[in-house]
């Protein structure tokens, strides 16, 4: 398995990326997608967004996403 595309690997990209900016569930796709030679599937996305969310990493408001405040 490539692991470039592993859970743990693309949660990490997401949490760099949500500490520049806040992003729309569509547009982080797009964004992270755009990194990975091959892109991402939706089935991947959502396993980490889902992850980072039971996480408590994340918060999902009106369609957007960004960093938890702790």
């Amino acid at each position: 398995e490539n692991l470039e595309k592993s859970l743990l690997v693309l949660g990490g990209e997401v949490i760099s990326l949500l500490k520049k900016d806040i992003y729309d569930i569509e547009s982080l796709f797009q964004k992270l997608n755009g990194l990975k030679d091959g892109g991402i599937n939706l089935d991947q996305y959502y396993n980490v967004i889902s992850f980072l969310w039971c996480a408590e990493i994340v918060t999902l408001d009106n369609y957007l996403i960004f960093l938890r405040n702790k």
